[in-house]
């Protein structure tokens, strides 16, 4: 068995040149940031029912956000 998958992977790195692809996930996300704002615009454009919940959703991040200063006013808070 160890000597298939060593066999394996001898046999994909032969045909590998150059850098491997990048796998950081912030580097990936940022390559595909424009493209994933269009297609979010896109689906808010065209789907009424999409927009109202990405509303209900801001808001409601909103109110969370507001009781959550409240609770927390006077509060001392360590942030490590």
């Amino acid at each position: 068995m160890r000597s298939e998958t060593l066999q394996m992977f001898q046999e994909q790195g032969l045909g590998l040149t150059g850098r491997p692809p990048n796998t950081d996930p912030e580097a990936v996300w940022l390559a595909h940031f424009d493209d994933y704002r269009d297609n979010m615009l896109y689906l808010l454009k065209m789907n009424p029912d999409l927009r109202r919940l990405a509303s209900e959703s801001e808001n409601a991040q909103k109110r969370y956000d507001a009781e959550h200063r409240r609770r927390l006013k006077g509060r001392l808070m360590l942030v490590e």
